[in-house]
């Protein structure tokens, strides 16, 4: 499955690794819009305390922007691969 995405991503070059990313508002695993398709994996709540002042609560997460287009072709060479793996295709 791996090839398959590793294919998919050198054809698709529109995705967006933000990398880690954090947010004082929870986020969903995935999020859809008018254009992207948006994957937040590794969530951890967060609270980390710099000085006295300087406080963070929240959220701290991996987060990836897909074309939504892109994203479709991703979840086909799923499919495809699936079915080629156990035959049903």
């Amino acid at each position: 499955m791996n090839t398959m995405k590793n294919m998919l991503k050198e054809r698709w070059i529109k995705m967006k690794d933000y990398g880690r990313v954090r947010s004082t508002v929870s986020p969903k695993p995935m999020v859809i819009d008018e254009f992207s398709v948006w994957i937040h994996k590794n969530i951890t709540e967060v609270s980390e305390n710099i000085g006295e002042e300087n406080e963070f609560i929240g959220y701290e997460y991996d987060m990836i922007q897909y074309d939504k287009d892109e994203y479709i072709m991703l979840l086909q060479s799923d499919i495809d691969y699936i079915g080629m793996m156990t035959g049903v295709l």
